[in-house]
């Protein structure tokens, strides 16, 4: 089944939207399930199909947005967490106006009366912002207050991850905080996973950020999409047991260049490049959802790298040896 990719359907990689630039009305064209490939040379019966609550081939561009935005909000929402015993008190349920719209960031605001500096957090690609609430504990206690949103298609939010659409939440979530007399230059960012999209496009065009802080970063949607999906032998077990990728593995290795359109849509090893903010990069050598030698990419990329820490055994998301490392950062830059 096209549609059951792993929480990348919330970026949609196999069904590139309009900002994408694909054109399905062109004659030199072929759309499969979605995805753009180029030249009349790919017979649609190539590929199968099974599971769709639609006919592929009489579906409209909307029918398979659609359905797949319905699959992307309701795995985000599955690992919805309530608010833990360490933060009671402390989070605020907002929705920050976006500007010359009538849409909303939702968020929590979570902070001490005591802290005067600000983490803005991304959650990576499994999560939504009830997630990381071990790591926000120890946010807390080092003396920062956090800004956490849900991304578009994910938790309660019904929009999508377009370009546009990332860099409008990150300026209303800039607005906010410049409401609450917080200046950038109190104001840290950390990203897990694929929250180094958003997040390297934040400190792009915020220079006076504090620090930049890229934790199990991804490099490309394409890379991560082909590492997790068509890499038969090095695909997460969890990946193997909660979806069915017979298809997708099948028109990826079919069609490998598929996904090139979407390579550098947006590209975090780009973004780093011209990024001032100094930038810390922590990762595990033996994280598998990460194509091997992208994280070392974004490094070498990276103009302004502070730190970069390789963990020995450690998982993927925001495990204990994680939190440490990113706990002598945020204690290292509170006091100066």
């Amino acid at each position: 089944m096209l549609l059951s990719v792993p929480r990348i359907e919330c970026f949609n990689p196999l069904f590139p939207p309009k900002w994408m630039g694909s054109d399905t009305s062109t004659s030199n064209t072929t759309l499969i399930s979605g995805k753009v490939l180029s030249e009349d040379t790919v017979s649609f019966k190539s590929v199968k199909y099974a599971d769709l609550p639609f006919d592929i081939f009489k579906a409209s561009y909307e029918q398979v947005m659609e359905y797949a935005l319905q699959v992307s909000i309701r795995f985000s929402k599955r690992t919805s967490l309530p608010i833990s015993e360490a933060l009671t008190g402390k989070v605020t349920e907002i929705e920050i106006p976006i500007k010359s719209s009538n849409q909303r960031v939702h968020a929590w605001d979570i902070r001490n009366k005591d802290n005067k500096k600000w983490i803005i957090y991304y959650y990576g690609a499994g999560d939504n912002r009830t997630s990381g609430q071990g790591l926000y504990k120890e946010i807390l206690d080092n003396g920062y207050n956090i800004l956490v949103h849900d991304y578009g298609g994910f938790g309660k939010d019904t929009g999508n991850m377009a370009p546009k659409t990332l860099r409008l939440y990150n300026q209303a979530l800039m607005d906010y905080l410049k409401k609450n007399g917080v200046k950038a230059e109190d104001t840290g960012v950390i990203a897990q996973c694929i929250g180094a999209f958003p997040a390297t496009e934040l400190a792009k065009t915020n220079p006076n950020l504090k620090f930049l802080i890229l934790t199990s970063p991804v490099n490309s949607i394409k890379n991560f999409a082909v590492h997790n999906i068509a890499a038969k032998d090095t695909k997460p077990s969890f990946i193997v047991k909660n979806f069915k990728l017979d298809d997708a593995e099948q028109a990826m290795h079919q069609f490998p260049y598929a996904l090139d359109k979407i390579d550098n849509v947006i590209k975090t090893e780009t973004n780093v490049a011209e990024i001032t903010v100094p930038t810390h990069i922590i990762y595990s050598k033996q994280d598998r959802l990460l194509p091997p030698g992208d994280v070392e990419r974004i490094a070498k990329h990276t103009k302004n790298l502070a730190s970069s820490t390789a963990l020995e055994n450690a998982p993927h998301g925001p495990s204990a040896p994680m939190i440490e490392v990113i706990s002598k950062i945020l204690g290292i830059n509170i006091g100066s």
